[in-house]
């Protein structure tokens, strides 16, 4: 529960708690506990192995094939993970609405990443029927559809989305994925008019709910994947200003005045952010540094990053692939 919430350091203190316990651990805990330890340091492929090890000690465990699944898909085995997800629909574990709607997605994500997007949707059309109610499956559609061509159909999904009274995330959402893997597959037009849409979306949400946090970044966001560069600047300085720690910020800030030529701020900015000292980073401030560079031109320096941040914590997940900060490395066969 710690680690979800990111509370990286009070989680590392009750692993040791436990492992200093006198009480023994049967071997299964024992891979449990190595495998949470493994995510804390960021280290994507010890935390697989134990997994894997979970796995062996005790078949059908239903955590133990949870984990299986999204461990192998952050070192990018979609092949894995695909059987992992078929083998928890198959043991058919009553397991309620949250875990059950999850193993779909999770099953699409892995054919996404194979290019199957015909398989993808498939199983998100299915799902969407069993649980309509949850619009992060439409956000997961518009993605299948991207890579498909099939854009027309995109439109209905955010209608359907629009009618729909309840769910765990917003049209703002789906509009935003739209966009990004649009983006992604070879459609700049028509990712360009779901980026403004997106906008409107997020202003209004601004005006209904007033400057949260959330509802600013997701603004920012969306101006900044709208090509809206000055916009987005001001939005996110006023959120940098008032979130100094927040790292996402200055990155985004740093790639804007990339983007706009200034690379003396945006090298500097890129130097602060490497000089962080936090070991619970996991990656992120590379990561970041990845970007920047990236829009500097840097390609094999961006790249060197990509590698550290992979290497700290950082998963080669689907978001790779449509970051737009990444996208002069798009075709770049290093990172392909």
């Amino acid at each position: 529960a710690l680690l979800s919430v990111d509370r990286f350091s009070a989680a590392d203190s009750l692993i040791q708690v436990i492992r200093s316990s006198s009480a023994e651990m049967s071997p299964l805990a024992s891979s449990y506990l190595d495998f949470f330890d493994a995510r804390l340091r960021g280290d994507h492929m010890q935390a697989l192995r134990k997994v894997r090890e979970m796995v062996r000690l005790e078949p059908g465990h239903f955590m133990g094939g949870r984990l299986l699944a999204v461990s192998a898909m952050r070192v990018n085995r979609p092949h894995e993970a695909i059987r992992a997800f078929e083998q928890l629909i198959a043991e058919g574990a009553e397991t309620g609405l949250y875990i059950d709607s999850w193993v779909d997605g999770g099953l699409a994500n892995a054919y996404h990443m194979l290019g199957e997007y015909g398989r993808e949707l498939e199983i998100l059309e299915a799902a969407v029927v069993k649980y309509p109610d949850l619009l992060w499956l439409r956000a997961r559609q518009t993605r299948a559809l991207a890579g498909l061509g099939r854009i027309d159909e995109i439109e209905r999904v955010v209608e359907e989305a629009r009618a729909s009274p309840a769910g765990r995330s917003t049209v703002g959402f789906i509009l935003s994925t739209a966009r990004s893997e649009l983006k992604a597959h070879g459609h700049p037009e028509e990712a360009a008019e779901y980026a403004e849409h997106a906008v409107d979306w997020y202003r209004k949400r601004v005006e209904a709910e007033g400057e949260t946090e959330s509802s600013v970044n997701s603004l920012a966001m969306s101006l900044y994947s709208a090509g809206r560069h000055a916009e987005a600047r001001e939005v996110f300085g006023a959120l940098a200003r008032e979130h100094p720690d927040e790292i996402d910020y200055a990155g985004a800030l740093a790639t804007l005045a990339a983007r706009a030529g200034d690379v003396e701020r945006a090298e500097s900015i890129q130097d602060s952010l490497l000089a962080i000292d936090d070991p619970y980073d996991l990656g992120m401030t590379s990561y970041w540094a990845a970007c920047i560079s990236a829009q500097l031109g840097r390609k094999e320096e961006a790249m060197e990053h990509l590698r550290t941040a992979h290497a700290r914590g950082v998963s080669l997940g689907l978001h790779v692939h449509t970051d737009i900060d990444l996208e002069p490395l798009w075709g770049y066969p290093p990172f392909e």
